[in-house]
């Protein structure tokens, strides 16, 4: 996966597609997804949070295996602009209430300011 780039108070639809390590897609449809940003890793501070409890991750594709997660402007409204950085947590159900986890990538997330401020 790569960096993500947007201007503050923009929306953005990010759209990640999700395999195994042999590039085989998964079928994500059940798994629990979690798109963080933070001001740095570890104990940072986390400034923007969606999930696909909270119905703010939608899965599509052929197989399913696409989440796209939809950033509106109020979620970057309150950002200073700078670099932060995102990851995305996939955790598939193992039964039992537990589930197994997988950091789907960890990268940069910048937030760049705009001209026009309305």
């Amino acid at each position: 996966m790569a960096s993500i780039e947007i201007f503050k108070r923009n929306d953005l639809k990010l759209r990640f597609s999700i395999c195994d390590q042999d590039d085989v897609p998964l079928d994500i449809t059940t798994a629990r997804i979690t798109f963080v940003v933070k001001t740095r890793f570890g104990e940072g501070r986390k400034v923007l949070q969606k999930s696909s409890e909270e119905g703010d991750v939608t899965v599509t594709g052929t197989h399913n295996n696409i989440c796209e997660i939809d950033l509106v402007k109020e979620d970057t409204d309150n950002l200073t602009p700078k670099s932060y950085l995102y990851e995305i947590l996939i955790e598939f159900p193992i039964g039992g209430g537990e589930y197994s986890r997988y950091t789907g990538t960890i990268d940069d997330f910048e937030v760049k300011d705009t001209l026009i401020m309305v």
